[in-house]
């Protein structure tokens, strides 16, 4: 027997959703208005929760399924849906994200979700139609431990009139997760350092540490602690710390820790990392080296340091202590002689 769900997940732009999924709430009942469209999925019977706003199928290899939505136009006008097919990537917060994302593959990734999943790049449905679209599923011919982790995104197409104007305009996703797995096997993540480098995250000087899970399962609560100093120093000048985060399978993340604010010097740095999640831990001390060129590039962008950083103040002060004290002794010999001059004077009227 086949079940269906009625979608209910929803954010502005592209929605993000934790491996819990339990922002499959009600606020996309509210939104449905504005998004002009809704949505059922239709759910198969190796569906492992089918009562959940989200697919987690149990395949076999080889296997191929449909999996049937149907779609609704709430509007009194034709639409187009726009669908996109996306794999599963963990941001730069420590969330998984299953839109559109401009995050590429991890190099340890076999099985990439967009090349087992296909469907219609769009839907266009009639006033107050109600449309029944498939995406089909290929599995990998060979056995897979672990589980392929993606998701589907739907947003209603800008209208011409409103493409072209300059006006704001919000614009709502719905995104429906699905996991593809073929066996019960549990599998233990494991993480492996790729680089540290300085690098300008939104216009700020920052130092970054790249890492990725390398295994098809997630890491769950995961927190980073990072501290970086001068290479022989045991002096920490920067740090971070993050906690409740989630890496997808097979993904990598960019994790930034901020100079705050200060200039980015040149120079011999130790990061000594500390990353734990899933009842596991990863330690990694790790040496890196700004460069004068990365150090110049990064203060010159960096929106907290205008040019009046590179003043130098305190040959500025002594070059107008210096010139006050010429001025003054100015003023001091100018006084004495107009002084003498009219000494002069005086005593030339008493003589005539």
């Amino acid at each position: 027997m086949k079940h269906k769900i009625k979608s209910k997940v929803s954010l502005v732009f592209i929605v993000l959703i934790s491996l819990s999924f339990i922002s499959l709430s009600q606020r996309a009942e509210a939104a449905e208005d504005s998004v002009g469209f809704s949505f059922e999925l239709e759910m198969p019977e190796n569906s492992t929760k089918p009562d959940a706003g989200y697919y987690d199928l149990m395949m076999k290899s080889g296997q191929e399924q449909d999996l049937v939505i149907h779609f609704s136009n709430n509007m009194d006008k034709p639409i187009t849906i726009e669908s996109s097919i996306n794999g599963a990537k963990t941001n730069r917060n420590g969330l998984v994200e299953y839109g559109e994302s401009s995050i590429e593959n991890d190099s340890s990734l076999k099985v990439d979700f967009k090349e087992i999943v296909k469907g219609p790049e769009k839907v266009t449905l009639k006033a107050k139609e109600t449309k029944d679209v498939t995406y089909k599923v290929k599995m990998p011919k060979d056995k897979y431990d672990g589980v392929i982790v993606g998701g589907l995104q739907f947003v209603k197409e800008m209208d011409n009139d409103k493409a072209e104007g300059t006006q704001i305009i919000n614009r709502y996703a719905y995104v429906v997760p699905i996991m593809l797995r073929e066996t019960e096997v549990t599998l233990s993540p494991d993480l492996t350092f790729n680089q540290m480098k300085a690098t300008s995250e939104n216009g700020r000087n920052s130092i970054l540490l790249n890492f990725s899970n390398t295994v098809s399962t997630f890491v769950k609560d995961m927190a980073v602690d990072v501290s970086i100093t001068k290479k022989g120093s045991s002096e920490v000048l920067y740090s971070r710390k993050q906690n409740a985060m989630v890496m997808a399978p097979n993904s990598f993340m960019d994790f930034y820790i901020s100079l705050n604010g200060d200039k980015m010097v040149a120079g011999k740095y130790t990061a000594n990392i500390l990353i734990t999640g899933s009842d596991k831990e990863w330690k990694w001390e790790e040496e890196f080296t700004i460069t004068d060129k990365e150090a110049k590039t990064f203060n010159e962008q960096d929106v907290n340091l205008d040019d009046e950083s590179d003043i130098n103040w305190p040959m500025i002060l002594i070059i107008g202590a210096v010139v006050i004290g010429i001025g003054v002794i100015f003023f001091l010999i100018n006084k004495k002689v107009l002084t003498t001059n009219k000494k002069t004077k005086r005593k030339k009227k008493k003589i005539n």
